[in-house]
């Protein structure tokens, strides 16, 4: 299993950027940890190494990355990101926000990094966090391991896909508008 070295910055860069731009209501603690799995598993299989370089763990939820909720608190104590709760269900959710004010710093991806940012933006912002769930519990990643154990990054050339990706003319006119960052 190949280790990959943990970028607290582009961690907090990526956070920012789902909390920014999914705009489907909201964006909570589940959401956002699947959002960051694709983001790195997607960037590993395209090329051979993750975004943020996190450590996920197998939980009955899905894959979750084991930093993002230091990096959360970070953001939050530096008033970077704001998160509100509110009663859902027999649990409360947890939203987070940009402050319209937050710095947000895109230079630190390379340009396929930022690509994929996009790209898994775009496919899955208009999914639940339920969905999202389900889809990852349908991936290789997942199935292949134990509770509670590391997934390794390499089981990401065996996933299969939730659904297809779109053709660049499937995607005509879907944007994720970078110019507010």
């Amino acid at each position: 299993m190949a280790e990959f070295e943990y970028s607290p910055q582009k961690m907090h860069a990526a956070i920012q950027f789902f909390c920014r731009n999914i705009k489907n209501q909201s964006l909570g603690r589940t959401k956002l940890a699947k959002l960051l799995y694709y983001v790195d598993f997607d960037h590993f299989e395209q090329y051979d190494r993750p975004v943020t370089g996190a450590t996920y763990k197998h939980y009955p939820m899905g894959p979750y990355p084991q930093e993002m909720m230091s990096e959360i608190k970070q953001l939050r104590n530096t008033g970077q990101l704001e998160e509100t709760e509110q009663a859902s269900g027999p649990y409360p959710q947890y939203l987070y926000t940009v402050p319209p004010d937050a710095t947000v710093d895109l230079g630190i991806f390379e340009t396929s990094e930022l690509q994929t940012l996009i790209d898994v933006a775009i496919k899955w912002q208009q999914l639940s966090a339920t969905e999202l769930v389900a889809a990852t519990h349908g991936e290789a990643p997942w199935i292949a391991t134990e509770d509670g154990k590391v997934i390794p990054y390499e089981y990401a050339y065996y996933r299969h896909k939730f659904e297809p990706v779109p053709d660049d003319e499937d995607r005509e006119g879907e944007t994720i508008p970078l110019v507010s960052l």
